[in-house]
């Protein structure tokens, strides 16, 4: 599940909101949030 979000960090489209909504599937896959 982390192929899709390395391709969202790539994009570089509104990376914050793509960083945000990363974070919140991270979270939902029982993975701690990267801090920043």
């Amino acid at each position: 599940s982390l192929c899709f979000i390395e391709v969202i960090v790539h994009k570089d489209d509104t990376s914050k909101e793509l960083l945000e909504w990363g974070s919140r599937v991270s979270a939902a896959n029982s993975r701690p949030p990267n801090p920043q």
